[in-house]
């Protein structure tokens, strides 16, 4: 009798890490599972070792879903990967805002009385989903009696270059007003390691206000002013604003009055403003002219109702958002809610419903820390014992429901 075959040689902890690494980034369950196979690739994902590698080798964090708005009451969430959220739908809670790995809402808390006249009082809120730490502060002074306004987040750890931004560690919120009846725009930013909102700078303008959309290129904010063809800029370093006009659509290329215009990312981080002129979709972006100065280049044109051979846009579309840096598009029809890839023109039914709007893409890589892998290979090692006595295995959603 010929003896049994040997085992395969194990694989070497490299050869392992090289492997995992290439688990699609959009996938964090399968992460999770892998991390539950033995105790050395639970070591290898859990080690911040990993998580760095992980995020340096695919070039930007997948969208892993978004929050939007179907009625003014709640903010819910569309996964578009296998990342799930702790809880369901904020009742009352309002996106604004989602940035290295935190999200901002804002929440109308009551109405009181001052002055004989009633107005809504609100707070903000930042989520970090990965931790599920969540911060409250006050609206700034001033901000319940203005015209329009935004907030915006982001990571204000020294030095973090924002693939892997410390978990509980200190942020900056940006808020942007416009007091319609003064005419001018004022920024004042929250320090979450202060406590307290910074002295608002602001500019005057004829017309105009802040929209809701935010993108960061370097160290600099920039928010759409509709009505007025200009861009704010805010340096979260210097607190310096500058305006910087946006590109403008001919009249041979547009009959409206104003176009529908979103700022984002590129993908070799310049700035980009994605106009909408339905049903035609136009992109542009900065690029360095002969004399030193920024100057905007068209870079491509779509026509949405030509991009699926029977698709759903032949009814006038509404432009609902972009995705930094992974060139797609939200586009809402009386038909539901797509997604648009710009480079594959590929169109993807996310939502049949109609009325959506306020999209927050959330961005971000989603791999298990040490502690949080810990309390998994136990919840895990609790199930097996359960399997060992039970013929039946009960259901467990916990490894789905990752975060």
């Amino acid at each position: 009798m010929s003896p049994p075959p040997r085992p395969p040689p194990a694989l070497l902890d490299e050869l392992v890490e090289e492997a995992l690494l290439r688990v699609p980034p959009d996938d964090p369950a399968s992460l999770v599972r892998a991390s539950l196979v033995c105790k050395l690739w639970h070591r290898i994902i859990s080690g911040r070792h990993f998580r760095r590698r992980y995020r340096e080798f695919h070039p930007s964090p997948p969208m892993l879903g978004f929050f939007y708005h179907k009625s003014p009451r709640a903010t819910r969430f569309m996964p578009t990967s296998t990342f799930r959220l702790p809880r369901g739908d904020r009742a009352n809670w309002h996106a604004m805002d989602a940035r290295h790995g935190r999200v901002v809402f804002h929440v109308p808390i009551s109405a009181s009385c001052f002055s004989g006249i009633f107005t809504d009082i609100r707070e903000l809120i930042v989520l970090n989903l990965t931790t599920g730490e969540e911060r409250r502060l006050p609206m700034p002074l001033g901000a319940h009696f203005s015209g329009t306004w935004n907030a915006a987040v982001v990571c204000a750890a020294d030095g973090c270059d924002h693939l892997d931004c410390p978990s509980g560690g200190p942020f900056t919120i940006v808020f942007v007003c416009t007091h319609v009846l003064e005419r001018l725009t004022s920024v004042c930013t929250f320090s979450s390691t202060t406590g307290s909102w910074s002295i608002a700078v602001s500019f005057e303008h004829p017309k105009g206000y802040v929209a809701h959309r935010s993108a960061l290129v370097g160290n600099t904010l920039y928010f759409i002013l509709r009505l007025c063809n200009q861009i704010l800029g805010y340096d979260l370093g210097s607190q310096e604003l500058s305006v910087i006009g946006s590109p403008s659509l001919s009249r041979t290329e547009t009959e409206t009055e104003e176009v529908w215009a979103d700022p984002f990312t590129t993908e070799d981080g310049r700035l980009g403003i994605a106009m909408f002129d339905a049903p035609k979709f136009h992109l542009w972006s900065t690029e360095t002219g002969l004399h030193g100065h920024a100057e905007w280049v068209q870079q491509r044109v779509f026509e949405l109702d030509k991009l699926p051979p029977d698709g759903p846009f032949g009814i006038t579309p509404l432009f609902c958002g972009t995705v930094d840096k992974n060139c797609v598009i939200f586009v809402g029809t009386r038909d539901g809610l797509f997604t648009v890839d710009l480079k594959s023109g590929r169109v993807r039914n996310l939502l049949e419903d109609h009325g959506i709007c306020d999209i927050v893409p959330y961005m971000s890589f989603s791999t298990p820390t040490s502690l949080q892998a810990n309390k998994l290979l136990m919840e895990d090692e609790v199930r097996r014992l359960i399997i060992s006595c039970y013929p039946r295995e009960p259901s467990c959603e916990s490894k789905e429901l990752w975060t």
